[in-house]
């Protein structure tokens, strides 16, 4: 006869399968400041510990220069979420100098190599004051001071960044010591340290030459490919549907150099080059966003804001948000590019063709508008997405802005981001349909959380754009250039640093809110009321083998993941091997002591290890 579990079988039991299914990972949350000012983080990707904000930056890592003296023009980055290696994509005015070194007119892409600079961040830097250091790891470079007169009215006074300023700056050996534009880039960092292999130009691309510097979308696919939102064809005001912005897929040829076509054609077309590259890449033209259309034709001309590559190993595609025109009666719209079904277009004029998009179910259309919360209303079609984000099991995470909230009478004076759950029940009916489920609540950052400027004074953060989603912890971040000692009356929240980078965690699921104030004074997001400096935010991980749903543990879910093949790249058997000895060996250690396995598979059913039921999508 079988004897029950003790207490202390079973205690030790689940401490042991909880132990297997543990989050090993480490997570990080990088910053891309394109400004250009004289923060010390300008042109730079800064890095986060995203389970300790409070003690500020770890390291950052400095874009350089086109050539000697010339900054980079960052847009925009993606991260490998295997690797942790981020991808940045740059702006590029064009090389004043030999031409030798630079591209005129294209898109410029850099990789950082995660494991390269981290592992020499935590061997050299890390815990350390890097300013006090001395001989071979000695960094140098004052504080550079920033100008605040553009900010709410300020008085022009600079002032020090000097709070955050022990962490070290990263770059290229070839850009430490080369000269500046003017002074107020000298020096253009404090604390650099040059190391090899901390950053690369891995490539140019083609890009659409329009004049009108739109801020571009980038989103990883694999190690070979990414998709990047470009701006429009037309280089005046008059955009219209034929000039529409392009989807592009940016393509690795080859891991060497100069291997790249060159292709001399219309600018917008396709092609890359080899100036001063490691490896070489090519852009490929996928469509036109073109989302507006009347009686079967497009019209109007599209403003995509953000987007979300997606694959379930059937379906791959990408999620793309769409501003409204009409913004004060509109929603946004999203709409799902399938990536299986667009097929490049050649270097013929005017061929490049519609972007196909996958129907959504109920819309008779291939968009559905956006509710300000569609928990309580589908149809009001007043929502801002300021971003848009898949977790590991395909459900759409909106950031939804507050800006503007107060000139929609629905809403009113709202004015706060809010986050959300759109699950999709499908990404195929059978008729090839989307099919979205019941939408979660929308869960607001408070005003009464104690983070606006001043009392019933919300609008410092109206905006959700500088935001990331980590699916381990279902927690969107939104960053926030801080506050500032504007006046000492008037109910005013003054903060010291004045603009102190600010972070704030809010989950999906639950509402729960949590702040993270003042991290880094050498941060300047923008230093103009008009929002002139943009910022993207992605959270990175360390892998754990065979954790393919990227939830931090290995357990069943991550076979059925195996099994749909939804990854970067598709699974081997190598990798189901792998899957096998992280799971099996773990869970079989961990219990091995214990005779009970009916008794242990249960526990680690309910614990969910194995997989009972899971709504599966196809």
């Amino acid at each position: 006869m079988k004897r029950p579990l003790s207490l202390a079988t079973l205690t030790f039991l689940l401490t042991c399968i909880a132990a297997v299914s543990a989050n090993a990972q480490s997570r990080f949350l990088v910053l891309l400041n394109e400004n250009q000012n004289a923060s010390d983080s300008r042109r730079s990707v800064t890095y986060f510990d995203a389970d300790d904000f409070d003690s500020g930056p770890l390291f950052s890592v400095f874009l350089g220069f086109d050539f000697p003296g010339n900054f980079e023009d960052p847009d925009t980055l993606a991260v490998d979420p295997a690797t942790g290696d981020v991808y940045v994509t740059a702006f590029d005015s064009g090389d004043v100098g030999t031409g030798t070194t630079d591209t005129n007119g294209v898109i410029d892409i850099y990789k950082i190599p995660f494991n390269t600079v981290f592992t020499h961040w935590q061997t050299n830097f890390q815990g350390k004051n890097v300013r006090t250091l001395s001989g071979p790891l000695a960094v140098g470079g004052s504080a550079p001071t920033v100008d605040d007169s553009g900010i709410g009215g300020g008085g022009g006074a600079p002032y020090a960044n000097g709070s955050n300023l022990d962490y070290v700056t990263y770059g290229r050996l070839n850009d430490i010591g080369n000269p500046a534009p003017s002074t107020i880039f000298s020096p253009f960092h404090a604390n650099t340290f040059g190391l090899a292999g901390s950053i690369e130009k891995i490539g140019e691309v083609k890009r659409n030459n329009g004049g009108n510097f739109y801020e571009f979308s980038l989103d990883f696919v694999d190690e070979d490919t990414l998709f990047f939102m470009d701006e429009s064809i037309a280089t005046t005001a008059t955009d219209t549907a034929v000039t529409d912005h392009t989807y592009r897929l940016l393509n690795r040829v080859s891991t060497s150099p100069g291997l790249a076509s060159n292709y001399t054609g219309n600018d917008y077309y396709d092609g890359g080059y080899n100036l001063g590259t490691t490896e070489s890449w090519e852009s490929t033209r996928l469509g036109l966003v073109n989302s507006d259309f009347a009686a079967g034709l497009p019209i109007g001309h599209s403003e995509p804001e953000s987007s979300a590559y997606y694959t379930n190993g059937t379906v791959r595609g990408v999620w793309v948000t769409e501003s409204d025109s009409t913004p004060t009666t509109g929603g946004d719209d999203i709409m799902f590019l399938d990536l299986n079904a667009s097929t490049p277009s050649n270097h013929t004029a005017g061929d490049l063709g519609l972007a196909v998009y996958r129907p959504i179910s109920g819309f008779g259309a291939s968009s559905f508008a956006l509710d300000n919360d569609p928990s309580v209303s589908t149809s009001s079609n007043d929502g801002r997405a300021d971003n848009i984000f898949v977790d590991s099991n395909g459900d759409l995470i909106i950031v939804e802005s507050g800006f503007g909230d107060s000139a929609i009478p629905a809403i009113g004076v709202e004015q706060q981001p809010g986050v959300f759950r759109i699950p999709i029940d499908t990404y195929d009916n059978g008729s090839g349909e989307i099919v979205l489920g019941t939408p979660g609540p929308k869960f607001l950052l408070d005003g009464d959380a104690g983070f606006q400027r001043s009392t019933g004074d919300n609008s410092f953060l109206e905006r959700g754009i500088w935001s990331t989603f980590d699916p381990i912890t279902n927690n969107v971040y939104i960053v926030n250039p801080g506050s500032t000692e504007v006046s000492s009356g008037g109910g005013d929240v003054d903060e010291d640093p004045q603009f102190g980078m600010d972070i704030w965690s809010i989950n999906v699921d639950t509402g729960v809110v949590q702040s993270f104030l003042d991290l880094d004074e050498s941060v300047t997001m923008f230093l103009t009321a008009a929002f002139g400096d943009s910022v993207d935010f992605f959270t990175i991980s360390e892998g754990v083998e065979g954790d393919f749903d990227g939830d931090g543990d290995v357990d069943g879910r991550d076979f059925l993941a195996w099994q749909r093949g939804a990854s970067p790249s598709p699974f081997s058997p190598a990798d189901l091997a792998t899957w096998q000895t992280a799971y099996n060996g773990g869970l079989l250690s961990a219990v091995s002591s214990v005779p009970e396995p009916s008794s242990v598979f249960l526990i680690a059913m309910a614990l969910g290890l194995v997989p009972c039921s899971r709504r599966v999508r196809v």
